[in-house]
């Protein structure tokens, strides 16, 4: 399905799935240091000097290993070994954590001197550990031919993603000042909201070279209209340091039919359940007739199966504008308020924007960190368009399928060498 998605893109985005690394290890040095306040100076020198080799080492190996995570999830299957490994090494630094902290609880003076020296018996074995793993790690990224460079991927909108960041820091700013209550972030967006369903049994009998087409593929999914008009925003959840909900309500001013009893539906999706969005301005992705507006397709994991839902431009059809004015018609003070109003809480129908802002949300939600405080690469991983295939080497399955398509190719040109030959030799026996 995502393969189908990302041929039917013009862009196409996989989110870092972050490893855990980085957060579990500043848990672990946090409690070392709590650790450290406690024991007498002379011992705190060289404890110290390991706690730090230890967070240093920890802090470079989580970039590369967020992006062999990354790298993994678009398919690369050698890589798979490696994760298997850095899920390991979560689980040995989760358990160092809990063990820290059982000696800090237990510490005092009458056991000082046995708690250092198990706490360094604890941090010298988790370095271990790094250090073993920090080989493997350049070895598996050498070999995969994972890179990752400093260039800004071409197919990124340099005044899109401006005003992306401008909205996510002024929306920064004012869940600061605010002590209660959900933060915007972005403006509303006035747009359709499609599901996606198919029969997977419909699928199967797509063959290869069709499913790897755009028309083939795209055309064993089937996708439904659920909202004909929706307002849709992001959403900074109040209490939390980070995290953000994609909160998508019913529009009834859709020109449909709604009974009065009928109440908007509202669907709200963590940002974080977002694993994969697809972007077409074409709107080819849905092949819904008629429709040809600019689609926004989101992966959304869940307990069970993936929920793909695509998000659509409704156009120019609707016109809050013109309505509005016409009620003001008459009273210029209500025409006053109206037109503030209107110029507060504008629609914004461009869907560039808000996969920008989905993409930035999700950095800062994923690093717990302004996206102002974020290195360069890992920005660049969020930017990264995943139908540029040089960032990431192809699968497995992606060479042994266009080296089958490269050997049926060299299978034809000689079929076709030997019959001109054969052609040639009819000739000239005529000749003769």
């Amino acid at each position: 399905m995502d393969e189908i998605l990302a041929k039917a893109s013009s862009q196409a985005v996989t989110f870092a799935i972050r490893s855990g690394i980085s957060l579990a290890s500043g848990f672990a040095i946090k409690k070392v240091s709590q650790l450290l306040d406690k024991i007498p100076p002379s011992e705190k020198a060289r404890l110290e000097k390991t706690s730090a080799r230890l967070n240093t080492k920890t802090a470079i190996l989580a970039t590369s290993i967020d992006l062999i995570k990354l790298s993994a999830a678009r398919g690369n299957s050698a890589l798979e070994a490696t994760v298997d490994m850095v899920s390991d090494l979560k689980d040995e630094i989760d358990t160092f954590d809990a063990e820290i902290a059982a000696i800090l609880q237990g510490f005092s003076s009458a056991n000082e001197k046995e708690s250092v020296r198990a706490a360094e018996r604890k941090i010298s074995a988790l370095l271990d550990s790094v250090n073993d793993a920090i080989p493997l790690i350049n070895l598996a990224l050498i070999t995969s031919g994972v890179s990752l460079n400093n260039a800004m991927d071409p197919r990124v909108s340099p005044s899109r993603l401006l005003q992306a960041a401008s909205h996510v820091t002024g929306s920064n700013a004012e869940y600061a000042r605010r002590s209660e209550g959900p933060v915007s972030v972005g403006p509303v967006f006035d747009l359709k909201l499609y599901s996606v369903f198919y029969n997977p049994s419909r699928l199967k009998y797509v063959d290869e070279t069709s499913a790897a087409s755009t028309e083939g593929g795209a055309s064993a999914v089937s996708w439904k209209e659920e909202f004909a008009r929706a307002l849709c925003l992001i959403e900074r959840v109040p209490g939390k340091l980070y995290e953000y909900d994609l909160v998508v309500t019913e529009d009834f001013d859709d020109g449909r039919y709604h009974d009065d009893n009928e109440a908007p539906v509202t669907r709200r999706y963590k940002v974080r359940d977002i694993s994969k969005q697809f972007f077409s301005a074409s709107g080819k992705l849905l092949r819904l007739e008629g429709s040809n507006s600019p689609v926004l397709t989101l992966k959304i994991q869940t307990a069970g199966a993936p929920e793909y839902v695509a998000l659509g431009e409704v156009g120019t059809s609707f016109d809050d504008a013109d309505s509005d004015n016409d009620d003001a018609d008459g009273d210029p003070d209500t025409a006053l308020i109206n037109a503030k109003e209107l110029q507060t809480n504008e629609k914004f129908r461009s869907l560039s924007l808000l996969e920008y802002l989905v993409r930035l949300v999700s950095l800062q939600e994923s690093e717990q960190m302004s996206i102002l405080e974020v290195k360069d690469e890992k920005l660049l991983l969020y930017l990264h368009d995943r139908t540029d295939k040089s960032f990431v080497p192809l699968s497995h399955e992606e060479k042994r399928r266009l080296q089958t398509k490269s050997e049926s190719h060299g299978h034809m040109l000689q079929v076709d060498s030997s019959v001109h030959r054969l052609k040639n030799l009819s000739l000239q026996e005529d000749a003769v």
